[in-house]
């Protein structure tokens, strides 16, 4: 499946790769990328611009999407999706945040095949993967790729006992060695030979990792940790919500206020988004206030970028709705 449109790409399905060997991508900032994906697998490279025509033979590509999870959230929910035939598609794999249950399994249901994740970053490129002889799980990321050790541990660096959520680890042969002309950060997220990934995870019994955020992105709120993607998972279940990124924002009595930031499919207000929230979320992971804009800011590789949502917060571009407790 390839498509030339650019409010779906906006939305971000970016790229994929069939059984033709061509990537196929929509966008000349990803052009880099392809020509890397191209260059290892042997595949041709098609850039597409925004007025290009779908080439006839590649239409029924047999296709495979690597999507970050504001993707597969449109996929679940932006109707741009009905315009096209998703039949080509054979799995999603999504990787770059968290991508929780109830989103992979909603997006699953929509475009009819595997949505799957896994585990990796820059540092530790490909870590776990949730894939066969083991059975999918929606929410895991898998267990350990081979040549690959994972381990969670507390803010003291001791390992924590399985279900319990820490900051992963990673060594293997996968890890880097170093930051270029960066000793300092190097020492510090290299310690005795493991990599310190700035995510927090949980083993299951089994020992499948589960990524539940990143450390940066926690929010404290009266001394209670609350994780924005956790509570994303149950905005974006609202049927109104199209996409929605939770940031943290100073607070003179909790330390720190829960702020979610929604984009809507169609008009919804701020008390029935609350109702929503409230109604499903304990009292100390409730959202206390509410932004809507056009769109999430993304980074490069398609994560929401956060330090921009806070900036749009804190200059103004962004107006914060104040709810009362329940």
């Amino acid at each position: 499946m390839v498509v030339d449109d650019w409010e779906l790409l906006r939305l971000g399905l970016r790229a994929a790769l069939g059984q033709l060997g061509v990537w196929v991508i929509a966008e000349a900032s990803l052009a880099r990328d392809g020509l890397r994906a191209a260059r290892d697998s042997g595949a041709g490279l098609l850039v597409l611009g925004a007025s290009s025509d779908l080439p006839p033979r590649l239409a029924a590509t047999r296709a495979k999407a690597r999507p970050e999870p504001p993707i597969v959230l449109a996929l679940a929910k932006s109707p741009v999706v009905e315009r096209y035939d998703l039949s080509s598609l054979e799995i999603v794999n999504s990787g770059a945040a968290p991508l929780s249950a109830e989103l992979q399994r909603a997006a699953a249901e929509r475009v009819g095949c595997p949505v799957v994740q896994g585990y990796g970053m820059t540092e530790a490129t490909f870590s776990a993967i949730n894939a066969p002889p083991d059975e999918r799980r929606f929410g895991c990321v898998g267990r350990p790729v081979w040549g690959v050790e994972l381990r969670i541990v507390d803010a003291e660096g001791h390992d924590v006992a399985r279900g319990e959520s820490g900051e992963v680890l990673v060594r293997g042969h996968n890890v880097m060695s170093h930051y270029l002309d960066d000793p300092e950060a190097s020492a510090a997220v290299r310690v005795d030979g493991f990599l310190h990934s700035g995510d927090v995870g949980r083993f299951d019994e089994a020992g499948r990792l589960y990524i539940v955020d990143r450390i940066k992105d926690l929010i404290i709120r009266g001394g209670y940790n609350v994780y924005p993607s956790e509570v994303e998972a149950v905005l974006a279940e609202h049927p109104s919500v199209l996409e929605v990124a939770v940031v943290g924002q100073p607070d003179a009595y909790y330390g720190e206020e829960i702020a979610a930031v929604v984009v809507l499919r169609e008009p919804c207000s701020v008390e029935v988004l609350a109702g929503f929230a409230d109604a499903r979320l304990g009292r100390m992971r409730r959202p206390r206030r509410y932004a809507f804009c056009e769109a999430l800011p993304l980074g490069p590789s398609g994560k929401v970028h956060k330090r921009t949502l806070r900036a749009w917060i804190e200059d103004g571009r962004l107006e914060l709705h104040a709810v009362e407790p329940a």
